[in-house]
């Protein structure tokens, strides 16, 4: 008897090792459809990521270059260009969390993208003044970002894909598999 209960523990242990794994593995992809988002919309609206990365590092399970975001410093003058460069800035926080949900609806849980989601929040407040005006404004970018990333996805496909098998993309990588890609204004 005692070795039909150690074979019934080995098979619970190797089945639950089994679902960790098959976790790991959606959990990674979900990561690369993340980033790939992030990185296709950057590369669209004229950011060049200079890479992309799902090779996790401390509470991070993955990132694009910030310089893409932040190079020069966001600040808001009032103008039009700075206007433009701001919301270029939030479509390309959004893409990240539109891709994944895109990807596998069921992968997305609120906290992945809330670094994410508050980074665009902070910078439509930069842009609108009140609170409620940076909620009407983000939720219009939202869906101008969910139509660029639907209209971009076998871009989106190629760098997960490519990530995947990498781990990370340097910026040659990146122009490579964008190249065919056109790139415009956030304006446009």
């Amino acid at each position: 008897m005692a070795g039909l209960h150690g074979d019934k523990r080995l098979h619970d242990e190797l089945f639950q090792l089994g679902r960790t794994a098959r976790k790991v593995a959606d959990r990674r992809k979900a990561t690369a459809y993340h980033e790939a988002g992030h990185t296709v919309v950057a590369w669209r609206l004229g950011a060049n990521p200079k890479s992309a990365t799902i090779i996790p590092d401390g509470e991070v399970q993955g990132e694009i270059s910030r310089e893409a975001l932040f190079e020069p410093p966001l600040d808001f003058d009032g103008s039009d260009h700075a206007r433009n460069r701001i919301e270029r800035a939030i479509m390309i926080c959004l893409a990240g969390p539109i891709a994944q949900r895109h990807f596998a609806p069921r992968s997305w849980r609120r906290w992945h993208g809330a670094s994410d989601y508050q980074t665009a929040f902070d910078l439509a407040l930069r842009i609108n003044g009140s609170s409620s005006a940076a909620k009407a404004h983000l939720k219009w970018l939202e869906m101008r970002t969910q139509d660029l990333v639907r209209s971009l996805w076998s871009f989106v496909e190629r760098i997960a894909g490519d990530l995947l098998m990498r781990g990370t993309l340097p910026l040659e990588e990146i122009q490579s598999a964008l190249s065919p890609m056109h790139k415009k204004d956030a304006g446009s």
